[in-house]
């Protein structure tokens, strides 16, 4: 190669000053066979600040038109597009799929020159297809940033709360309990459990590591860091019901919730039992249709008062509010992720 090229780290470690000071990154695909090593990881190009047709795949870094946020996406020669955009959003790279409350479409500036052009543009006009295609020069500007310099978003009126995976389950498979669940409430007809807030006393998390994680039955595990958070602001509607076999550690139930909009979502249920009133699927789209929700939630966290999926794994979807958000990473509670609604 006839550019030079600096320290190779993980994708997952470059940072954006990373990026502004290298805005071409490569992949160090020859380095795999190293200890350690593996495809995912990358080193700047150095030397150079244009991308050349000896570049194979480079990871561009790019800023939306008229502002400061910065992006990256892999610079493809011959289709001229980006894919594979992620932006550097409150302080972490984050998949442009996963920015629903983005204003679309938008213009994306290479900071590095292309083939000896500066200014490059690239056009985001679907952010669900992950590709942006290289702009015509002569093609007029997007006007995709407000008055004070930040770029145009939708409003985000909630967030869709998941936790990390921890490996376990509160009760069992969906149509398989697991034994010795003393004082659980099951259909003597269907077999599905009635009670969808027992708490197995049994129930030993395997990883202390997250604040906030799900089992594979969809109960939400908190820590003692994550409970006197909660306490500490004042949040209505939670119980903390301690886990015998993980000590600092709760299982949480919510008590406010949050309407489904049921015509909107098309939910679909079947294998209703008369015995218990149970229906054993519960299906749609269940996170993006709160009935009459048209303004921002305030501080907390509700949940959905329809249990959805199947079996045994049915449960709530859990809520919270923008500020809610905010103050959850502020505070640095791990394992916490925020899906935008709408």
């Amino acid at each position: 190669m006839s550019y030079k090229v600096g320290k190779s780290k993980p994708m997952t470690e470059v940072t954006l000053k990373d990026c502004l000071r290298h805005p071409i990154w490569e992949w160090a695909l020859d380095e795999e066979t190293l200890p350690g090593r593996d495809e995912t990881w990358q080193r700047p190009v150095t030397g150079t600040k244009d991308v050349t047709p000896e570049m194979v795949d480079p990871t561009i870094t790019f800023r939306i038109a008229g502002s400061e946020v910065v992006g990256t996406g892999i610079y493809d020669h011959d289709t001229t597009s980006l894919s594979s955009i992620s932006i550097w959003d409150d302080g972490e790279w984050v998949d442009v799929r996963e920015l629903d409350d983005l204003m679309i479409p938008v213009e994306l500036t290479a900071l590095p020159t292309i083939l000896g052009r500066s200014g490059v543009r690239f056009l985001l006009s679907d952010a669900k297809s992950d590709r942006a295609v290289r702009m015509a020069d002569a093609a007029p500007s997007l006007s995709t940033v407000a008055a004070d310099g930040s770029i145009r978003r939708q409003r985000t009126v909630a967030f869709v709360v998941a936790g990390a995976p921890n490996g376990g389950h509160m009760c069992g498979g969906t149509d398989k309990l697991l034994p010795g669940l003393i004082g659980l409430a099951v259909c003597p007809i269907c077999g599905i459990r009635t009670d969808f807030e027992y708490t197995n006393p049994a129930f030993r998390l395997r990883s202390h590591r997250h604040d906030f994680s799900e089992t594979y039955d969809a109960s939400w595990i908190v820590s003692d860091r994550f409970k006197a958070f909660c306490e500490q602001s004042g949040y209505p509607g939670l119980r903390f019901v301690p886990l015998p076999k993980s000590r600092g550690f709760f299982h949480l139930l919510v008590d406010r919730t949050l309407p489904l909009d049921a015509e909107q979502i098309g939910i679909k249920k079947q294998g209703y039992c008369s015995t218990c009133g149970n229906y054993r699927e519960v299906f749609g789209v269940f996170t993006h249709h709160i009935r009459g929700l048209a303004s921002p939630l305030g501080d907390g966290l509700w949940a959905s008062d329809v249990l959805v999926s199947s079996g045994n794994w049915k449960h709530r979807v859990l809520y919270a509010g923008q500020l809610t958000r905010q103050r959850m990473k502020d505070a640095g509670l791990k394992g916490i992720h925020f899906g935008r609604y709408p």
